[in-house]
């Protein structure tokens, strides 16, 4: 591969992330042990599979618990035991 191939492939993956659009929800895929979500204005709720967490609430494991968000682009985050995400 030559220089100006290697530059042209750098500048594309560079300006492609530019682009992108915000990750603005996340759907839970995965729950185990104690995990809540919390919304402003209401009590804490047990997160289940298919809870949206976007806006101002947050999601929060407990001890020797996790979870798993999918965000719309695929992206996986998964959150470990005593952990907040928002």
């Amino acid at each position: 591969m030559n220089t100006q191939t290697l530059a042209l492939l750098t500048a594309v993956a560079i300006t492609g992330g530019i682009h992108a659009a915000p990750l603005q929800s996340a759907e839970v895929t995965r729950v185990y042990n104690e995990v809540k979500v919390y919304s402003p204005g209401a009590s804490a709720k047990d997160a289940t599979v298919g809870t949206t967490i976007k806006g101002r609430t947050s999601l929060q494991t407990g001890r020797n618990s996790r979870s798993e968000l999918k965000f719309q682009d695929a992206t996986l985050t998964r959150i470990g035991q005593n952990s907040v995400f928002s």
